[in-house]
């Protein structure tokens, strides 16, 4: 009976009082259950609330905490003397918090690298030690619903993580910009609109010109129709009032046509960045790219397999472990054929990290997430730790404090330098392209035109 009171407060009922009981750290380090309060009937409830409330006091004692630098959540670093100490990330100021708050005495224990077996995971080890009991808890970000019928306790969540793809920047162009304003289907309303003014202003301009020499030819009704279009005064002018109305409509109309094409137009010149090649999974695969990431991921992977998806199978089959994260996401940026699964917070990291450098960042981050889950620590069964902790988290939450951890890691200066990078300068190539197909395409409208005109200033001569 005694082995089954987990994470349990006692509370014993006499006839004249309610005593509350809790099992506490001692200052010798030791556990030991004492008494906590005393209520009576008749007495108001705050000793009991803050029977349940209370916040332990562990009276400095040693707590290990299995972890590991993951950026930009976590960051550690080694002492001289071989141990190591947080100095930031979210979960880092948190776990600071959680001892400040508790009085104990953080002691971190990481995890040993191995590289000889590409099934080790770190957090499977840290999860392994904290479950026969080697450490008091972890603080690796771990998802719940992989633990579910392990011999471990999970705290409440305190973060939200995506796992999602890291896939290279590649940039889809698009070649024919003077027609992509517009849907195909509008350009077809523009040309029956057009074609119809063109056909009524033919037959008005003829029906008020009787001499048969002076007849208007359909190609100068058609450059005339264009001229009003184009914002240009028109030539002739019609008696009729059904004719004007028309041509009133057909001003009105090209108006509007054209400001919005110019407007699109030089929206496209000056800002259009073009539109990345791959944005789903499956655009993975049809690029044909090399992709991995950690053994733990890869467990995920699976777990989130859609057999009838054709491309999350073949995702999990080539799928290749990647034990170094640093060398991993400088292959992601510089390589250019290579997706990386990640945490998301650790691609924004490393894509903050490039632009700070004034470095080309090299990599997209996909929308979409392979698992979007709760964020929980890991605690042995029957951990004297766990509702402590959860009641420190849950303030936290409550509060909104927990938001302000992020600022430091999360923070882009807005100091960074305006030299020009290798990105701007590519930035700079593809504005310089889109411009010299305008021109081209407009000059040689230009030349066509200045040849029809001359043919028109010599061929009645010559006749």
């Amino acid at each position: 009976m005694r082995q089954r009171l987990f994470n349990c407060e006692l509370a014993h009922i006499g006839d004249e009082a309610v005593k509350f009981y809790q099992r506490n750290i001692e200052r010798n380090c030791s556990l030991a259950v004492r008494l906590a309060t005393v209520w009576r009937p008749g007495t108001k409830l705050t000793k009991v609330e803050s029977w349940l409330t209370n916040i332990k006091d562990f009276y400095g004692c040693p707590i290990s905490v299995g972890t590991f630098t993951y950026l930009p959540k976590m960051v550690i670093s080694e002492n001289k003397n071989g141990s190591s100490t947080v100095i930031g990330g979210r979960d880092g100021m948190l776990l600071l918090h959680i001892a400040k708050r508790l009085n104990f005495t953080l002691v971190i224990t990481q995890p040993s690298v191995r590289m000889d077996d590409s099934n080790y995971s770190r957090k499977s080890a840290i999860t392994e030690a904290v479950a026969s009991g080697a450490i008091g808890f972890a603080a690796v970000r771990l998802h719940p619903t992989a633990y579910l019928n392990s011999p471990i306790k999970l705290s409440v969540p305190h973060d939200v993580e995506c796992l999602t793809w890291g896939v290279p920047h590649i940039v889809i162009n698009a070649e024919n910009i003077i027609l992509t304003e517009f849907s195909w289907e509008l350009w077809v309303v523009i040309w029956l609109v057009f074609s119809l003014t063109c056909g009524v202003a033919y037959v008005s301009m003829n029906k008020a010109i009787k001499a048969k020499p002076k007849r208007v030819g359909f190609m100068q009704v058609i450059l005339d129709v264009l001229a009003i279009k184009l914002g240009n005064p028109g030539i002739y002018l019609t008696d009729s009032a059904g004719a004007r109305l028309v041509l009133m409509s057909s001003v009105w109309y090209g108006m509007v046509v054209t400001t919005a094409y110019r407007a699109c137009l030089g929206s496209i010149l000056a800002t259009s960045t073009g539109y990345p090649a791959i944005t789903d999974s499956s655009g993975i695969i049809a690029a044909n790219l090399t992709f991995g990431g950690s053994y733990y991921h890869y467990k995920i992977l699976v777990d989130q397999l859609n057999i009838d998806n054709k491309s999350s199978s073949e995702l999990v089959k080539r799928y290749r472990f990647y034990r170094n994260e640093s060398e991993a996401l400088h292959r992601l940026r510089f390589d250019h054929d290579f997706a990386y699964l990640a945490r998301k917070s650790t691609l924004v990291h490393a894509r903050q990290q490039a632009i700070r450098a004034q470095e080309p960042v090299g990599f997209d981050i996909l929308n979409e997430c392979v698992l979007d889950y709760n964020v929980v620590m890991a605690y042995p069964e029957g951990s004297f730790l766990l509702d402590p902790v959860d009641k420190t988290i849950g303030k936290l939450l409550s509060s909104g404090s927990l938001e302000v951890f992020d600022y430091p890691s999360d923070y882009v200066s807005d100091r960074i330098s305006t030299s020009r990078t290798q990105s701007n300068w590519d930035y700079d190539e593809r504005i310089q392209q889109k411009f010299n197909y305008v021109i081209t395409f407009y000059t040689i409208c230009l030349a066509l035109c200045f040849v029809v005109f001359l043919m028109e200033l010599l061929v009645p001569k010559l006749m």
